[in-house]
Formats: structure tokens, sequence, C-alpha cells
């Protein structure tokens, strides 16, 4: 018998992803009959199993779950009786390369495929500033644009690493 075919969709932020995953979990009986499985018990399983490969460990209503969930999805895949999984979550771009090794051999024998979405800078960083501005950040277009181009000199925002100031 040919191993699992294992799609693990990782959407950098902004590009869909929340749609994609709505799209899917939405359509998981209608995929499951065509033999692919969309793995967890509910929507945010997805969430605490990336959080468990991470080793994060949120505090919340969420936190306690997040032990042990990364072997909950694996087992789900490997008692799997489709030959097809598509696990998607954004957290996933933040993987180690010793974590997404450890990914990849958790889901052996099946073979790993990995999707990355994209989006274009021009809508990315327009998407990426309004969703600060709906967390509560007052600043401008301009202040935010000031700090992508040099994060020195304005605000750092998700969209832009933080610097420790140069030492002199």
């Amino acid at each position: 018998m040919a191993a699992k075919a294992v799609y693990v969709h990782v959407g950098l932020p902004k590009t869909g992803t929340t749609y994609i995953q709505s799209a899917l979990w939405e359509s998981r009986e209608r995929l499951a009959s065509a033999g692919c499985l969309v793995p967890g018990e509910k929507r945010v399983s997805s969430w605490l199993a990336a959080s468990d490969l991470l080793g994060r460990r949120p505090r919340g209503a969420e936190g306690p779950q997040v032990e042990g969930s990364w072997s909950r999805l694996v087992d789900s895949v490997h008692s799997w009786g489709g030959d097809r999984v598509i696990f998607s979550q954004e957290l996933l771009v933040n993987l180690a390369r010793r974590q997404a090794q450890r990914m990849v051999k958790s889901l052996q024998p099946a073979e790993v495929h990995v999707v990355v979405t994209v989006r274009d800078l021009a809508r990315t960083l327009p998407s990426v500033w309004q969703q600060e501005i709906r967390k509560g950040r007052t600043w401008t277009w301009e202040e935010f644009l000031s700090a992508v181009r040099d994060p020195d000199r304005g605000p750092a925002t998700a969209g832009v690493a933080s610097r420790a100031p140069a030492s002199r």
C-alpha cells in the first residue's frame, strides 16, 4: 500500500490562511468521504497541535489542552484509513529546523508535502497595518511605512521585527 500523503499548509501571515482553514473545516465531511482527513476534534485543534510542536504553553482556557496535542494529531493521521491528510496552521511558519524535522519524522511513513501561501508586499503591508489599527494602535500609515523601512525610526509591529539598538 502506498504511503499517505500529508499536506502541511503553512500560511504566512496575511495570506488568506484563515479563509483556507475555514473552507477546510467546513468541508471536513465531504473531504473525508473522498479519503482526505482534516485532523482535529474541533477547529482550534490545529492551533493546539502547532503550539505543542513549537513547545509553546499559552495561558488561558485552551492552555491546558496544548500538551500532547501534537501527538494526538499524529495518532489521528496514522489511524486514518484514507490516503490523504491536510493540516493548516500559520504558527508552523515559526518552526525551527529541529522542530520541522520532528514534524516530518513523526508523520512517517507518510509523504509530507509543505504548501506555503504568500502574498505580494503591496497587499500585505496595508493588511498588517489595518490589523494593527484594529488592535488599538494609533500610528498613521506613514509612520507604519517608516517603521517597515527602518525599524529603528518607528514603532515595531507584528509585521516588523524588533531590533535592539546598535551598540555605539
